[in-house]
This record gives structure tokens, sequence and C-alpha cells, in this order.
């Protein structure tokens, strides 16, 4: 085995590897995930760690040292450079592609179930009946009713009704734009359940309801609601939910590991 590494394969290697740091310090500063899919304190973790062994290359390359200890150095360095990129490439394709999440609580019982593992699409534009994943704000929602929900909490809800558009529940049945739209997704009937726009049409707690003029739904915004209606904490407590809130778009369910339902 050839453990010789020379001065010139040594500073190119830790070039490389502070290109990779840069990139990743860059990302995380321009902070384009609405959620963080990889934890930031790994991240920062092998920033630091990167920087470290790179220092300590640039340092001993210039000094005596056995072909041996130049030899792992190097192979540091290579492993760190190669796992900054992937950490990056990572990063950009959940950001772009899809990400995967895990279903808390009970709320869109039975759609969905405690424990349920999604496959959701970031870039994917919420359209109603979607099952989306939501990302609580504090300074959109209505905190102080939410029954628990915090703020930057991520949620599992349905799109019922979208920017642009008038709805109530009458006796169970829903009425958009003043059309009774069938819910082919319920499992149950609630027959009791009955809502009005002007009731729950709010933002940051504010009524977006003009006295005498038909309410409707603010451009970019959305009313969700989870499929077990008698045990959801959604826009009926927490207020309307604004397009940059949602983090994506549910498309598939884990049934086994090599078996996807679509939604």
């Amino acid at each position: 085995m050839n453990i010789e590494i020379t001065k010139k394969k040594m500073l190119t290697k830790i070039i490389m590897l502070m290109i990779s740091v840069l990139l990743l310090a860059v990302y995380m500063a321009l902070d384009l995930m609405k959620v963080a899919i990889i934890n930031q304190v790994y991240v920062i973790v092998a920033i630091v760690l990167s920087v470290l062994f790179a220092g300590s290359s640039f340092f001993m390359k210039h000094f005596a040292s056995t072909p041996k200890v130049k030899y792992y150095l190097y192979q540091i360095l290579d492993f760190f450079s190669m796992f900054n990129v992937a950490l990056l490439f990572m990063q950009i394709f959940f950001l772009v592609g899809f990400f995967p999440a895990t279903v808390h609580k009970s709320s869109m019982y039975p759609t969905l179930v405690e424990a349920d593992h999604l496959l959701v699409r970031s870039t994917e534009q919420a359209q109603r009946f979607d099952i989306v994943v939501l990302k609580v704000d504090a300074s959109i929602n209505t905190l102080d009713l939410g029954g628990g929900v915090l703020d930057s909490e991520l949620l599992v809800k349905r799109v019922i009704a979208v920017g642009g558009e008038t709805f109530y529940f009458e006796n169970g049945h829903l009425y958009i734009n003043e059309v009774l739209i069938e819910q082919d997704f319920l499992t149950y009937d609630y027959p009791e359940f009955d809502l009005l726009i002007e009731d729950v049409c709010k933002i940051a707690g504010a009524d977006q309801c003009t006295p005498g003029e038909t309410c409707v739904i603010p451009e970019d915004y959305f009313f969700v609601m989870g499929d077990n209606r008698s045990s959801s904490v959604d826009s009926r407590i927490l207020g309307l939910f604004s397009r940059d809130q949602i983090v994506g778009v549910a498309i598939y369910k884990e049934i086994t590991l090599f078996e996807w339902v679509k939604l």
C-alpha cells in the first residue's frame, strides 16, 4: 500500500474540505429549509471537526511527521469532505424533492394513525383535500386556545378550503361556494357538525370577515382540519394557515418497508 502523501496532495484535500465547509455554512446561514430535516447540531459538529482537522493538517504539513500519520490525516480529510458534500446534497434534495415525516397523535384517524410514516413532497402545491405538513407560526395562528400546540410545531392536517373560497358545514355536510362537496376521505359521519366560515376565518386572532359581505378565505391562506373532527386541534382553533407555513404535501404512506400507498 502506498501511503506517501505529498504536501501538494494534502493542501489540495484541505482546500476541498474547506470549500465543503463553506458551502454548508452558507446553506445554513440562508436558512432555506422550513423545517430542519437534519438536526443542525450534527451539521455544526461536522463543520467544527472539519475545520479542526483541516487546521491540524495544514499545520503538520510544514513539519516533520511520519508518512503513516500523514496518510491517516489525509483519509480523515477525505472522509469529512465526502460527508459534508453528502449532508449538503441531502438538504438540497429535501428542499426540492421529498422528505420523511412521522404522524403523532390521532387527529387524522383513521386515515393516519400514531407512528405512521409518510413521504412528503416539499415542492407540491397544496390543493383542496390534500394532506399537508404544516409549521405553526405564533404570528399567524392563535396559540392561547391551541390545546397545547406550540410555536414552530409540525402538524399533519387536511386542506378543506383554499384562498378565494367561502364555505360552511351543515349537519356534517361541506358546502364550498354554496355547492355541496363530497368528503369521500371520511370514514365516519359527523351529523351534528355545523360550522360557519365567519366563526373561524381568522389570522393572528383577527376576524377576516366584513359584516354584510360574503366572507372568503384570503388569497394564499388555507383552512385545514383533521379527519378526526371530534378530536383535532386545527383551523377551528388555530385560525388560517398561510402558504408559507405548508412544509409539504404528503404523497405516500408506508405500509411496509417495500409497500407504500398513495394518499
